[in-house]
């Protein structure tokens, strides 16, 4: 299942994938970028890749661009990824609490229930879950 990206990096997901996407801007959220207006050998190819390099400078190129942290984004991929609350809030940079009330807030029902059937996997498919 996809999460939708919000409205400002939904253009840089659309062009690279969620998974480039996410993993972008989990490196470089909050930077202040200088894009090159050819993506082609620059930089920011040879750190972020030719595919988000390019994809930025389609859209900033000879611009600055400062890289959002997407923050209640990247909290509900993490949560479908099955990553726990404690694991979530720390690679987000917030609390346990503050990943918890994200997710309340922002999880969609099917969400909530794909995250539930991967916790609740076990092993053996003959027996029964205790809870």
């Amino acid at each position: 299942m996809a999460i939708r990206p919000p409205q400002h990096i939904a253009w840089l997901v659309e062009r690279v994938g969620q998974d480039a996407a996410l993993q972008f801007i989990e490196c470089a959220a909050g930077r202040i970028l200088s894009v090159p207006k050819a993506a082609t050998g620059s930089r920011l190819a040879s750190l972020y890749g030719d595919a988000i390099a390019e994809a930025l400078s389609d859209q900033y190129g000879g611009n600055k661009y400062e890289v959002p942290s997407a923050r209640d984004w990247r909290i509900r991929i993490y949560a479908l990824m099955g990553l726990t609350n404690d694991e979530i809030a720390q690679r987000a940079g917030v609390s346990n609490s503050g990943a918890r009330k994200i997710l309340a807030r922002a999880q969609t029902v099917s969400e909530r229930a794909a995250r539930i059937a991967r916790r609740c996997r076990h092993s053996d498919p003959d027996q029964l879950p205790l809870f």
